[in-house]
């Protein structure tokens, strides 16, 4: 009798040192589990960290590469204005040269029919002639006539 209650309880002891051993083997695997995830986890965030810093990085470079192409933009819209400013100013000086031209041709055309308007009052003239035989001949006024012969003489 005292062999079957031995054996019960030796079989609970097995079976309590059995679920020592396992459980205190989980606790273990906890602790390394938990200290690998958390080695896990500072390397991430390492990882992440050194990603993000190489991003600003990056980012940094690019922003001044965007401000050095945005000055070379300013100095050649500058260069591009000057360059219009001086051709819009010889275009104008040009302009302003042919209008003069035209304008002197106007004036000498004008001046060309004045003569052939006036040839008789003028040959009379060069033949010296006074006004007034020359206003009475072509039956012209005094004032016309002399105003002919003041135009001529300029």
């Amino acid at each position: 009798m005292y062999y079957d209650i031995l054996i019960i309880l030796i079989g609970i002891l097995v079976i309590i040192i059995t679920l020592y051993i396992i459980l205190n083997k989980n606790k273990n695997d906890n602790d390394y589990t938990d200290k690998s995830d958390v080695n896990i986890i500072k390397y991430e965030l390492e990882d992440f960290k050194k990603n993000l810093m190489e991003d600003i990085l990056d980012i940094k470079n690019e922003i001044y590469e965007i401000n050095m192409e945005l000055n070379n933009l300013k100095d050649n819209i500058r260069v591009d204005n000057d360059l219009i400013i001086s051709i819009l100013e010889k275009n104008y000086e040009e302009k302003a040269n042919a209008v003069s031209e035209i304008e002197n041709f106007a004036s000498t055309l004008n001046y060309n029919k004045f003569l052939k308007k006036n040839h008789d009052i003028i040959e009379l003239y060069q033949a010296n002639k006074n006004p007034e035989y020359i206003a009475k001949k072509l039956n012209k006024s005094i004032r016309e006539v002399e105003m002919v012969l003041k135009l001529v003489k300029q």
